[in-house]
């Protein structure tokens, strides 16, 4: 397991959350590891939202790759991840076919928010009734309210 950490500065002013991008190489046709993480530095250093960023490496050539960024404006940081990494992808590397991206609720990972996944057919929860400031996110459904959604 290879860990990398953010050089930023981390502030003690703001209530923070953690997204989280889990890549899975195996997925993707033209993988280069090393232009992956390097993009992931790039995006870090170049994002407004983004307070701090830990890459991992999990096993082999064909085991994940985990990259998690501390925010205290997830929504922001959401939409983007959605527009510049989603769409268009990193380094010529679609990811959207290969990733699973997770982030902290209102208690932590304990009701995490599945905001996208490789498989189409997983059902995504949404951050919803964005706001901004030092507020983390709006009100959303959590993951342990899905039996209650309509």
């Amino acid at each position: 397991m290879v860990t990398i950490k953010s050089e930023k500065k981390r502030s003690r002013n703001y209530s923070y959350r953690i997204l989280n991008i889990e890549i899975h190489p195996e997925k993707m046709n033209n993988f280069d590891k090393k232009m992956l993480i390097g993009a992931f530095k790039n995006y870090d250093k170049e994002s407004a939202f983004v307070q701090d960023r830990k890459i991992t490496c999990q096993g082999n050539k064909n085991a994940y790759i985990s990259v998690s960024f501390r925010t205290n404006k997830l929504a922001m940081l959401w939409l983007d991840i959605q527009a510049n990494l989603m769409k268009k992808g990193i380094s010529g590397m679609p990811i959207k076919d290969a990733s699973i991206i997770v982030c902290e609720g209102e208690k932590s990972w304990d009701d995490y928010l599945l905001l996208h996944h490789y498989d189409q057919k997983v059902k995504l929860d949404k951050l919803t009734k964005m706001r901004t400031g030092s507020q983390r996110y709006g009100d959303s459904p959590r993951r342990g309210d899905r039996a209650n959604r309509k």
